[in-house]
């Protein structure tokens, strides 16, 4: 209400009613799970699809107790077992783990002391380049304490004779480790670039042997050919693990090391994003965020576009490209049926999109929805339910039509 003279006359007037406040709103909206990440859907519709949850998580269980994920070559699939061994189905299991990372860890430290690299030359496709490519971005940096320099390590994910050449005219050979990266050990374009890389050590009077590490499968080609030229290193991938979630196996972890990340503080955060996601509905951001998804998907499908604001996270979208278009295109269901299931996965950094393909994003079909992520600073947001000055440190993801996540820095 406001007072205000008119004349000689005193005069009342009644505001316009406040819009509700918006940390009100939020309540329902904005999921934050303790400092790991914050979900906010305040601009996406509710869902109004009922979806019975409990046999969806029962399955989850089921899988990361070890029942076979693919019924027609009965394989496993353990990558949460990376991030938490004492969930791995058997003992034996879970020390082969352990001892996986202490001696990728160890092996890093190691190599950094002796062959003393400025380089690195990482060779893999899919999974085995994107991963580690999204570690160097967000986790990496300009490091002085003996570790490799962020824009030292080249990762090289195509068979492009040009590209390569590209890359090796940047490097001092001398002074380069290479990493080999193939879960099967015979990957072609794996292959074809270490000839590449062998007949350069060869034009420089360099032996390959002593600057190469193997990262595969145990007895593929690649383990028996590293283990017979007694390379540097051979490090595992499991059969139970995939490329596209190999991040948290040696194939991420080993490039961490080198670049003097925290490998303990990496797995024990993917770890802890394990136990939010097993949750039940009203606390689980997977959750949330598949029924929204589903929610925008409800009467065409649409294209998921990922918008980070930020440098470091410029990788992150694609590598949900891989992550999400390998897992989720299939021609068959499980049980045969036929039904073509895809989201299409697509975006690049927020503010160059916003002076590319945004424009069409508004102005053009509704055939999409957007999630756009970005860090930010610890204390940037409160924790739903909480007094306004308990903060909680989160990472910002916003989405257009669909939801935010954030997560700390």
């Amino acid at each position: 209400m406001t007072t205000e003279m008119e004349g000689s006359q005193m005069t009342q007037r009644h505001a316009a009613p406040a819009p509700p406040d918006r940390w009100d709103r939020c309540q329902h909206t904005v999921l934050s799970v303790g400092d790991l990440i914050c979900l906010d859907t305040t601009e996406t519709p509710t869902p109004q699809a009922s979806i019975e949850w409990a046999s969806h998580l029962a399955a989850m269980t089921a899988l990361e107790a070890g029942e076979a994920a693919n019924a027609d070559e009965g394989r496993r699939v353990g990558h949460y077992w990376l991030r938490s061994p004492e969930r791995a189905p058997s003992d034996a299991l879970r020390a082969e783990i352990e001892s996986t990372i202490v001696e990728t860890r160890e092996l890093a430290k190691q190599i950094l002391a002796s062959l003393q690299p400025q380089y690195v030359l990482h060779l893999g496709i899919g999974g085995s380049a994107l991963g580690p490519e999204l570690l160097r971005g967000a986790l990496g940096g300009s490091k002085e304490n003996g570790s490799i320099r962020a824009e030292n390590y080249h990762v090289l994910d195509n068979a492009d004779p040009d590209g390569l050449a590209t890359h090796l005219a940047r490097v001092d050979l001398s002074r380069t480790l290479v990493i080999v990266v193939s879960k099967s050990g015979g990957t072609a374009e794996v292959r074809q670039g270490l000839q590449v890389i062998a007949n350069a050590f060869e034009r420089a009077g360099l032996a390959l042997a002593p600057h190469a590490v193997a990262i595969t499968g145990q007895g593929s080609l690649l383990d028996r050919t590293a283990q017979a030229e007694q390379w540097l290193g051979r490090l595992p991938i499991w059969d139970f693990v995939g490329g596209r979630t190999s991040v948290t196996s040696p194939v991420g972890l080993f490039p961490l090391a080198l670049l003097g990340g925290d490998l303990r503080g990496f797995l024990a955060g993917a770890a802890a994003m394990d136990v939010a996601t097993r949750r039940g509905p009203k606390e689980n951001p997977a959750i949330w965020l598949a029924e929204r998804w589903l929610e925008a998907q409800a009467e065409q499908p649409r294209a998921m576009v990922v918008l980070p604001y930020s440098d470091r996270l410029a990788c992150l979208s694609r590598y949900l490209q891989q992550l999400v278009m390998e897992s989720l295109g299939k021609r068959l269901d499980r049980s045969g049926g036929e039904v073509r299931a895809a989201l299409t996965v697509y975006g690049h950094k927020g503010s160059t999109d916003q002076h590319a393909y945004i424009q069409q994003l508004r102005d053009g079909p509704d055939n999409f929805f957007a999630v756009s992520v970005s860090p930010c600073p610890a204390a940037t947001f409160w924790t739903p339910g909480a007094h306004r000055s308990q903060r909680c440190p989160s990472l910002s993801v916003a989405s257009h039509k669909v939801p935010t996540i954030r997560r700390p820095r």
